[in-house]
């Protein structure tokens, strides 16, 4: 949860670097992914 916090302010920082915001939603994608596929 705190996670997203930092991400917004990265984000803005960070925001025209692909590879960041590549690891950024594959880190979010597979935390909401791997939530339903671990059950």
């Amino acid at each position: 949860m705190h996670l997203t916090g930092r991400s917004c302010h990265d984000n803005k920082s960070q925001r025209a670097d692909p590879f960041i915001v590549l690891s950024r939603i594959i880190a979010g994608k597979t935390k909401c992914v791997k939530d339903p596929f671990s059950t």
